[in-house]
């Protein structure tokens, strides 16, 4: 399965693959000097408050909600990456949220420690494949943490520490899914509806046997239409046909008919029926009569 490509990841990719902490950090820099504005898939979260969680319960409660939001919202949309430490202001013509300094995290060893521990538990389900990376501002023992979550393959994750929500992205911004949302983002209300139409003929041949009775036989044919009217590709379909000898009327001066031969079944060779695709098939039920005499 190839691999889908992600801004997010590769920029994830470009700061950690630098050779030392210096350049790690010059990779952030430049974004707070270029004022990098944050998008559908980058945000940045000033984090300077952000103490020690056995010392400060009111920091890390604030820490698990947005997380967990995070968490929530780029799981269920592509995938982003949050660069902690870094403070914004926005832009009203640009209508964005820009990197304007640096607002940094005061232990960014402690601090990735802390978003590794609550990944477990901070969205329902978990999302798997998240990756955290600390870096220092040379010499000191501040710095940020970069944050990447992947796009998932098994959303919607809910926030359970944001108000058991589910979130979005909208625009440079984490937006909760509406029930109705939600409900047609993942669970999108397509499905295929069948019509099936029935054309019967039928043809009678009689003639004389050797003991100059008559002897009659024939089929009746049914060109079978079925029509896909709804939504949805439709597949694996079979046209069942069955034929109940007893429920055949009788001609009591006559006798009554044998079935000779009855199509049980067609099948669609396999094919999709696309909306509004028609798919015609022939099936046929041949009959004779036992002879009798004529006179």
């Amino acid at each position: 399965m190839a691999h889908q490509p992600s801004s997010a990841e590769n920029l994830f990719n470009e700061i950690r693959g630098n050779a030392t902490s210096q350049e790690q950090f010059d990779r952030l820099k430049r974004m707070v000097d270029e004022h990098e504005q944050e998008s559908e898939w980058l945000d940045f979260k000033a984090a300077g408050h952000v103490g020690d969680r056995k010392t400060d319960a009111k920091s890390d409660e604030w820490l698990k909600a947005e997380w967990s939001k995070y968490l929530s919202a780029f799981a269920n949309s592509g995938g982003g990456l949050v660069v902690w430490g870094i403070e914004t202001k926005h832009d009203p013509e640009k209508r964005r949220d820009l990197a304007e300094k640096f607002n940094h995290v005061r232990q960014p060893d402690q601090f990735e420690g802390r978003l590794d521990e609550l990944l477990n538990s901070a969205t329902y389900p978990p999302v798997s494949g998240v990756l955290n990376l600390a870096v220092k501002e040379p010499g000191k023992e501040y710095g940020c943490v970069v944050s990447y979550v992947p796009n998932s393959p098994y959303k919607p994750h809910r926030a359970e520490y944001a108000g058991q929500c589910y979130f979005t992205r909208v625009d440079d911004d984490c937006g909760v899914l509406a029930h109705e949302t939600l409900r047609h983002c993942f669970f999108p209300k397509v499905s295929p509806q069948l019509q099936i139409t029935l054309f019967p003929t039928y043809s009678v041949t009689s003639e004389m046997d050797e003991t100059m009775q008559d002897k009659i036989s024939g089929d009746v044919t049914f060109r079978v239409e079925i029509s896909n009217v709804g939504n949805g590709t439709a597949k694996d379909i079979w046209i069942m046909i069955s034929c109940d000898q007893a429920k055949l009327k009788v001609n009591e001066r006559h006798g009554g008919w044998a079935v000779d031969n009855v199509a049980d079944w067609v099948e669609i060779d396999g094919k999709l029926l696309h909306p509004k695709q028609t798919f015609s098939s022939v099936c046929s039920i041949a009959f004779e009569r036992p002879g009798f005499n004529s006179e």
